[in-house]
């Protein structure tokens, strides 16, 4: 993880504003890391004693607080302010930074941002209010960053070249494939038969979909399935699918995925990597 850190703070130019040098990083970094599942797919007992004991720092396997803390490490190196904060009351607070910018201070989580930011969607947590009333009330001055000025950021990041997010992709599926009629005729089929319909999505969804970015960690690909199913699947056919972790062995996971053909019976499906990309396999 070190030789890839040093070729990211190395691309930063001494002459970069302050806001840039934070997305930069923002975006960057989330590449490198990925949930720990030792924490995330522990009882919630566990999960108490761990942040109790206080989180260890088990990089590039993450947790809020130490990714947190990571950040600001990089931020603090390169003269710019940050500020680790609890962004909610909750008995394991969800941690989350304030930094100064260019134009005052702001908030960014860079832990609910991962998934969006690997999977090349539009961030949604970095210099905005946050909704949490404590943390708004505690921290009266954040600025929101405009939405027009984020998107100059990743452009400059992106060599200055159109910046061009997944959310433009599924927004345009999302038309054709929520509605039965318009997927039909999407696939060139007979039916609209609701199995038969989500059975040629899920197999769109391995040949064009679950590939794009670099979504690399089991907890953050199961998110990836869960926006896919959202966002692509009707109300009715969401119900029918459901997202399991299996085979958990340290930092390994297996994914699968249940379609429900009646309550009692489903066909599964399984997450697998070959040669860099990954498939879903029907296996019973």
């Amino acid at each position: 993880m070190n030789n890839n850190i040093e070729d990211i703070i190395n691309k930063i130019e001494k002459s970069w504003p302050k806001d840039l040098i934070i997305k930069y990083l923002y975006n960057n970094i989330s590449f490198l890391v990925q949930r720990d599942l030792q924490y995330f797919c522990a009882s919630e007992e566990e999960k108490y004693r761990q942040y109790q004991n206080g989180f260890i720092n088990r990089l590039p396997y993450i947790v809020c607080s130490t990714l947190c803390d990571y950040y600001i490490d990089l931020f603090n190196s390169l003269d710019i302010k940050a500020w680790k904060i609890k962004a909610n009351s909750a008995k394991i607070p969800l941690f989350a930074l304030i930094v100064e910018g260019d134009f005052g201070l702001y908030f960014i989580d860079p832990l609910s941002d991962l998934f969006n930011i690997q999977y090349g969607l539009k961030a949604q947590n970095f210099g905005v209010i946050p909704h949490y009333n404590t943390l708004r009330q505690n921290y009266p001055d954040l600025i929101s960053l405009p939405k027009e000025y984020l998107l100059d950021l990743d452009t400059t990041i992106n060599n200055n070249e159109k910046v061009s997010y997944t959310n433009s992709l599924i927004d345009d599926l999302s038309k054709e494939f929520k509605n039965r009629n318009s997927a039909r005729s999407f696939f060139n089929i007979g039916t609209n038969d609701r199995l038969t319909l989500t059975q040629y999505k899920l197999e769109y969804f391995s040949d064009h979909l679950i590939n794009i970015g670099l979504v690399k960690g089991p907890f953050e690909r199961t998110r990836m399935y869960s926006y896919l199913f959202d966002h692509l699947l009707g109300h009715n056919e969401a119900r029918g699918v459901k997202i399991n972790l299996g085979d958990i062995h340290n930092q390994n996971a297996r994914i699968y995925i249940k379609l429900f053909t009646d309550p009692y019976h489903f066909l599964l499906y399984r997450e697998e990597k070959d040669h860099e990309e990954y498939r879903l396999k029907l296996v019973k």
